[in-house]
């Protein structure tokens, strides 16, 4: 665990300590195949179709297949958070709090990341963002009418998925429509939930179709994603930092943290992404809150 005195003398020390925080506090790091890179851009092969194969007789020519070799190339962009505290808290904080203190701010600093990172892949491209989901053409839409009512929709994006040799590793939703599914029952008289509890450590706690269910305020209400998660990759850059300064705010007699990182996206298998949508009903409320 860091110490206040640990964290003010060697703050670009605790970069690991922000990577690690990642990986629990972002949604994306969760259901996404995340790989690190010292490289600007990153390349992955997409997912194509099998060419055509036939059964021959001995002798006989086999037909050619034209093997395509497409890829998409990720670029990290950066993100980066900031947090300041009193010199004077500084100094209460060299006492036995300290270690709780440095942990509070570490926190701090990598909430603020995972909430832009999860705002970028599920929610509206603005800006620099890297784009995420919303951007994705031609991923496989599933329609529901009017309201979640059964696991239907999600038996359908498991089966679409297998049909095209992967599987959903995940689905992801407004919390809206988490607790919506969650009130749902399996059948007339029934008192238990669509949604089951999951044994796993460490992961989701809510299973769906028996697979994890995560949620997200900055995906839009009414849509749930199906994630195949070896399809889906989240990009880090090795060169993640945290600096501080003494000087930002020297008239307030406070010290500045600031913690950046690059990341990006990169979707190799559009049609194995399900999109489930309500549809001819009532959106929970609002995104992002």
């Amino acid at each position: 665990m860091a110490t206040t005195a640990d964290l003010i003398g060697n703050a670009e020390g605790h970069v690991s300590t922000i990577l690690r925080g990642l990986d629990k506090s972002s949604v994306v790091a969760q259901i996404a195949r995340t790989t690190t890179t010292d490289a600007t851009t990153l390349s992955f092969p997409l997912a194509v179709p099998e060419g055509d194969v036939a059964w021959v007789t001995e002798g006989a020519e086999l037909s050619e297949y034209d093997a395509r070799f497409d890829q998409i190339e990720v670029v990290p962009r950066k993100v980066g958070a900031v947090s300041s505290v009193t010199s004077e808290a500084l100094d209460d904080a060299g006492t036995a709090f300290n270690a709780d203190f440095a942990d509070v701010l570490l926190t701090g600093l990598t909430g603020k990341i995972a909430r832009a990172v999860d705002q970028a892949f599920f929610g509206e491209h603005q800006g620099i963002m890297p784009p995420g989901l919303r951007s994705v053409a031609d991923v496989t839409t599933i329609q529901v009418d009017g309201a979640w009512e059964n696991t239907d929709p999600f038996l359908a994006a498991i089966s679409e998925a297998q049909g095209r040799r992967t599987e959903i590793t995940a689905f992801a939703a407004h919390p809206s429509d988490a607790l919506a599914l969650s009130s749902v029952k399996r059948g007339v008289g029934s008192n238990e939930s669509l949604l089951s509890p999951s044994a796993a450590e460490g992961g989701p706690a809510t299973l769906i179709a028996g697979v994890p269910l995560v949620t997200s305020p900055f995906i839009e209400p009414g849509v749930i994603w199906g994630i195949p998660g070896e399809y889906c990759h989240m990009v880090v850059r090795r060169e993640a930092t945290i600096a501080r300064s003494t000087d930002a705010q020297f008239s307030s007699d406070r010290v500045m943290f600031r913690a950046t990182s690059r990341i990006g996206f990169g979707f190799t298998y559009p049609k194995a992404i399900q999109r489930i949508e309500l549809v001819n009903g009532d959106d929970a409320a609002g995104e992002g809150s």
